[in-house]
């Protein structure tokens, strides 16, 4: 995906090909991660499931996240097999922003007692490590809410991504460091 691309694609195709595009009805947007182990993150955030990217070397397709969801990904997408039909499919969490502000005042209210800090992960929140969070500018729309909200809360923040589109946030991720 070039620059130009990515400024140029529409609204909700990363390629502006045939995918098939729902909403999730994913409940909680806010996971512990076991990432940690490889000195990531302790926590997990996603702005959809699945991409349109659909790119060779991804090792999403085949994890857990995506080999448990047929049902949801069924009922929502069409979709028979997810790993199969990696990259034809993206469930967008047009909430995931508000259902993120309510989790982290939840915990904040409880003075962030219980957040789980490892000495690995150190407490820090990976975005999208599950899908590409700047793959459409409706990802970067509900990726940018987010991560407003986790800075509003002084969490720590990694993301993936292959697109051009996160450097115009890079302001948003400056403030971090």
């Amino acid at each position: 995906l070039c620059g130009e691309c990515a400024n140029t694609q529409d609204a909700e195709s990363p390629s502006g090909s045939d995918l098939s595009v729902s909403n999730d009805p994913t409940k909680t947007v806010l996971g512990k991660s076991d990432l940690f182990h490889k000195r990531l993150i302790d926590y997990n955030a996603n702005v959809a499931t699945g991409c349109g990217h659909a790119c060779a070397f991804c090792y999403v397709a085949d994890t857990p996240q995506i080999r448990t969801q047929g049902d949801k990904l069924k009922a929502a997408a069409d979709v028979d097999d997810g790993t199969e039909e990696w990259g034809e499919y993206v469930l967008y969490r047009d909430d995931a922003p508000e259902r993120l502000r309510r989790e982290l005042r939840q915990i904040a209210d409880k003075g962030f007692t219980g957040w789980q800090r490892t000495p690995e992960g150190q407490g820090i929140v990976g975005l999208s490590f599950h899908t590409d969070c700047y793959q459409s500018r409706r990802a970067a729309d509900i990726t940018r809410s987010c991560v407003d909200e986790l800075l509003y809360h002084n969490r720590h923040i990694r993301l993936l991504t292959r697109s051009p589109n996160v450097v115009r946030d890079a302001e948003r991720y400056a403030e971090q460091s």
